[in-house]
């Protein structure tokens, strides 16, 4: 008997492979790799830093340079002035020399006709002015009026050389003031534009370091930029933070000091200032600075309905009744100098490269009280009111 065994396979399931183990050098690898990625995010952070920084220095550098052309401009104008007023002097010195010689010549003629010495009248009208006085033999001989006329000659030879000279002196001055301010003005309006050319090149330049920000920490340019603006947020959250603290500051002076003055109004109000005011013409000069806020900023302007710091400061204060003038130089050098804990609306605000030189300012403002100013930043930027310390800590202050 042959038995038949049947066999039944049953499929068994199949087990996974065990998931394999990552190797040290595996790890060590990932581990240089985020390494990397965090130093290429570092780096291109420091970059983000630097166009910034970059493009603020610009700023100043154009400002600075915009304002040492205006007070080259101021220079070459007074240059200008004296010059035509050596000139108008050395004039009127020639003709009073005209007249001296012709003097001299109407008398000598009048010797001639009463007989004088033939030759030697012959040889004073042959003989320019110059020679004359060198005939002393001659002089004996002629009459006291003569040698009046013959002095008059040689005061009037002598002023002449002297007011041509001078006025040769200061049209040369002219020359240099010209020379210099047409320098400035080259150096300003590379200054402008270099600032112009980093401003437009900061936004091209900004979206490439997104993107290389984008692949360093391998995610989406829209999440590495939103994440850059948080970051700039956070910076910006900053300042402003410690801005308010110190416009907060400046309220509490200002309070202090409405107080001081409310306790001395009884004084004379004809010659006290308006209640919170620096001097009797501010109001005026914050009531015309708002009225141009919002009209852009050109370098040299001076309105009706475009503006430069300085231009927007001297016409301020043109309407509250002084003459501050159109450079920030001449504006500092025109006005009292105070502290910051005195500032008050209508007050001058300064910004300069060295806080021990004022030649050295490159901005001005006009204080409007509560830690506020008006002001006309720069090209690209309209009039507007921003607080005193959004931007870097001003350096003078001063009152018209």
């Amino acid at each position: 008997m042959i038995v038949v065994l049947a066999v039944t396979c049953i499929a068994l399931p199949a087990q996974a492979a065990p998931p394999e183990i990552p190797t040290e050098n595996d790890v060590q690898a990932a581990q240089q790799q985020a390494a990397a990625t965090r130093k290429a995010v570092e780096a291109i952070q420091n970059k983000l830093a630097l166009a910034r920084t970059e493009l603020d220095r610009l700023q100043v550098e154009s400002a600075l340079a915009g304002e040492q052309y205006l007070g080259a401009q101021e220079r070459l104008t007074a240059a200008r002035a004296e010059a035509r007023r050596r000139q108008q002097v050395s004039s009127r010195a020639t003709t009073e020399q005209e007249s001296a010689r012709q003097a001299v010549v109407e008398l000598a003629r009048s010797s001639m006709q009463a007989n004088a010495p033939m030759i030697e009248i012959g040889s004073i009208l042959g003989s320019g002015p110059e020679n004359i006085l060198d005939r002393a033999a001659l002089l004996s001989k002629l009459s006291a009026s003569m040698q009046g006329k013959l002095d008059r000659l040689e005061k009037a030879q002598q002023q002449a050389v002297l007011a041509k000279r001078s006025a040769d002196r200061a049209l040369a001055k002219v020359q240099v003031a010209t020379e210099t301010a047409t320098e400035a003005k080259r150096v300003a309006e590379e200054a402008t534009a270099t600032q112009a050319a980093a401003v437009a090149s900061y936004a091209e330049r900004r979206s490439e370091l997104m993107i290389e920000l984008a692949q360093a920490q391998q995610i989406s340019v829209d999440l590495a930029r939103r994440r850059q603006q948080g970051l700039e947020a956070q910076q910006r959250a900053a300042a402003q933070a410690s801005a308010e603290q110190q416009q907060q500051a400046q309220v509490r002076r200002e309070g202090m000091q409405r107080a001081s003055d409310a306790a001395s109004a009884g004084a004379d109000p004809q010659q006290a200032p308006p209640p919170g005011y620096s001097s009797r013409g501010a109001q005026a000069a914050v009531d015309f600075a708002w009225q141009q806020v919002g009209e852009p900023y050109v370098f040299g302007a001076t309105g009706p309905n475009t503006w430069d710091c300085s231009g927007l400061t001297m016409k301020a204060w043109a309407a509250g009744g002084k003459n501050i003038g159109h450079y920030t130089g001449i504006q500092w050098s025109r006005i009292s100098h105070i502290s910051e804990s005195q500032l008050r609306p209508g007050d001058l605000i300064f910004w300069a490269t060295n806080a021990n030189d004022p030649n050295t300012i490159f901005h001005v403002a006009l204080y409007i009280g509560g830690g506020r100013m008006i002001h006309a930043p720069r090209p690209g930027k309209t009039v507007e009111v921003q607080n005193v310390y959004y931007w870097i800590p001003p350096t003078f202050f001063g009152r018209p």
